[in-house]
């Protein structure tokens, strides 16, 4: 218990430090708000740390959706189907092949919905 409160305290504190550079700043970007208080180097690792964390998010969500979608596909697919279709490896490949197009996007616009009048 003493860590789960530790925890948001400490997450408290940073988000008021974060809120309070980026007043200071006039920035709202973490890139834009190192590279104005510590230079070009904090902003480059920044961004790495950025990027890291990121792909690991990516990684978690896939072995996620491979533990958590095997007992449902081997109860709506036929019996009678492959086993290496129902298996975590397969379904971590299906995912990593659907999410991959947008991880190559430089922002998310080309995903808006179209305003049909």
């Amino acid at each position: 218990m003493f860590c789960l409160i530790f925890t948001a305290v400490c997450a408290l504190l940073t988000l008021g430090m974060i809120d309070t550079a980026s007043r200071v700043t006039g920035h709202y970007a973490y890139e834009d708000i190192s590279r104005t208080l510590f230079g070009p180097r904090a902003a480059v690792v920044v961004q790495i740390v950025i990027i890291v964390m990121l792909a690991g998010s990516c990684v978690i969500f896939v072995i996620l959706y491979g533990d958590l979608f095997v007992t449902p596909m081997k109860h709506l697919l036929p019996e009678n189907i492959p086993s290496w279709v129902v298996s975590e490896r397969f379904i971590m490949a299906v995912c990593c092949v659907l999410v991959y197009p947008l991880c190559l996007l430089k922002d998310m616009h080309a995903l808006r919905l179209e305003r049909r009048r």
